[in-house]
């Protein structure tokens, strides 16, 4: 049986947004996030928000994409692991940097193959589970204490967000690195995508979590948080409710 010929990678245009839409919408639970992305910034780069969304093409057919944010994160949209190792290798070959790379994980664990013939290895792999509810499962319940992020929040906010990093990745973030993670907090807070339960004064952090990608067909909540001192009291599930 004869192998499959190997992919074109190429940076994706304006021209190429009705293709790479139809393609992610294709599955809006695995995808959601550079589909929002892609529907509320464009497929191309703005003066205050760097990105670019990748294609991998054979015989003209879009088999998968993926797409760069800020230089941090790469985003594998594929579920296969040829197609996953092609876009990693052509933004590692085009020195685009990344710090994250996440995606399907046949197409993750071959990308990161590729990475490693290319002498690069990974500090930290771990296993993301996505949850997925659709309008008939949800029943709306009410929690009074959620309220939108507002700007007196964003100090409790930035200690919360540097907390979760350390958490998650096992690195506590640079100097340098938290006007970064303030920043992110202010630009939630101004899109109303940040959603925190606060109590007492000056306010203590009960939970937090914020959408990081939305449109028609759905939206992704992430950065879900509940400081230590108040796990296990129900936080979390009222919150998300």
């Amino acid at each position: 049986m004869s192998r499959p010929s190997p992919a074109f990678v190429r940076k994706l245009h304006p021209g190429d947004t009705e293709i790479l839409d139809a393609f992610l919408s294709a599955d809006p639970v695995q995808y959601i996030y550079p589909l929002g992305w892609l529907r509320r910034e464009g497929i191309s780069a703005s003066p205050s928000l760097s990105f670019e969304f990748h294609g991998a093409f054979r015989h003209g057919e879009l088999l998968g994409a993926s797409l760069l944010a800020g230089r941090v994160l790469l985003f594998l949209a594929c579920k296969d692991g040829q197609i996953g190792r092609a876009l990693c290798t052509y933004a590692a070959a085009h020195f685009l940097a990344f710090r994250v790379l996440v995606g399907p994980d046949d197409a993750v664990t071959e990308a990161w193959n590729g990475l490693s013939e290319m002498g690069l290895k990974a500090r930290l792999q771990r296993p993301q589970r996505i949850l997925a509810v659709d309008a008939v499962q949800l029943k709306r319940h009410l929690c009074p204490e959620l309220r939108l992020a507002e700007p007196d929040d964003v100090e409790v906010l930035t200690h919360a967000s540097l907390e979760m990093h350390a958490h998650e990745t096992l690195e506590t973030p640079l100097a340098e690195e938290i006007p970064i993670f303030r920043r992110t907090v202010e630009y939630q807070i101004e899109n109303r995508r940040l959603f925190v339960w606060t109590d007492g004064f000056p306010p203590s952090l009960r939970f937090k979590a914020s959408i990081s990608a939305m449109c028609e067909l759905g939206a992704q909540v992430e950065g879900v948080f509940v400081p230590g001192a108040h796990r296990g009291k129900g936080f979390a599930l009222r919150g998300l409710s």
